[in-house]
């Protein structure tokens, strides 16, 4: 009976013993975490956890064995290649004829893109809200100032990076802060003046850098850069009527991997 459940069953599901070592492995584990049932067999539990919930999952196996049950909570789990995969867990024990605990068993639900519809909803949610608070405040503003603050506001909230700069070319083409959060002016002075474009530029595209190093620019210019703590960056133009006036920047502390929603 147990092994037409385990079979049958569109969700992931394992039983183990006490001591947390896989016994039973079904078909739909083997296609939700790549392992085949002769792989992960006699394996711990904790092969399927990352490191930092291995504590939290050995407390799990604890109180499972002591006759705990835990009811749909979410989680993540490792697969084979090391993806991690947002899942969402039912842990019971599991007892022999006699009524004594041997052990457990955990049904697993994939639930990534749940949790993707989810996050997306949430980041639209937030940057909708962000566009409304740039357009009261847009509305509101007296000065050039005020209106590249709000567009700095703007632009942390909706990328989610810490730091940002707005760049404009002056009378002599040559490309100057006229707003920034959290930029020294050390670093400022270092690379005032620098662009990928200039003011004839029809076409711009915006240019995103994941890792400073492992670009081809000057090591003078790197160094500066990372000693401002910037790993990721990102070069946004700013165009009017077809031509470049200036770009605004975001920086990133460590290495940002641009997503294509943030590319769009």
């Amino acid at each position: 009976m147990l092994s037409t459940v385990l079979a049958g069953s569109p969700d992931a599901i394992w039983c183990w013993r006490a001591d947390g070592r896989i016994t039973q492995w079904n078909p739909a584990a083997e296609r939700l975490f790549g392992y085949a049932a002769d792989e992960i067999i006699g394996h711990s539990l904790l092969d399927l956890i990352p490191h930092q919930k291995r504590s939290a999952a050995e407390d799990v196996i604890d109180s499972v064995s002591a006759g705990a049950s835990y009811g749909q909570f979410e989680t993540i789990r490792v697969g084979k290649d090391g993806t991690l995969v947002a899942v969402e867990l039912t842990v019971s024990p599991l007892r022999d004829q006699k009524g004594a605990i041997i052990g457990g068993a955990t049904f697993c639900r994939d639930i990534r893109e749940r949790k993707g519809v989810a996050d997306s909803l949430s980041r639209t949610i937030r940057e909708l809200g962000t566009l409304f608070h740039l357009t009261e405040r847009l509305q509101a503003a007296k000065s050039a100032q005020e209106v590249y603050e709000a567009a700095l506001e703007a632009i942390t909230e909706a990328l989610g990076c810490e730091r940002a700069s707005i760049l404009l070319f002056d009378s002599a083409s040559v490309m100057r802060f006229v707003a920034w959060k959290d930029i020294s002016e050390q670093y400022r002075k270092a690379v005032d003046g620098h662009s990928p474009w200039t003011p004839d530029t029809s076409d711009a595209v915006p240019i995103f850098v994941a890792d400073i190093r492992d670009t081809n620019e000057p090591e003078a210019l790197k160094k500066v850069i990372e000693n401002e703590g910037i790993r990721g960056l990102a070069f946004i133009p700013l165009v009017v009527s077809g031509h470049v006036v200036g770009k605004f920047m975001t920086y990133y502390r460590q290495p940002h991997k641009f997503s294509e929603r943030e590319a769009g």
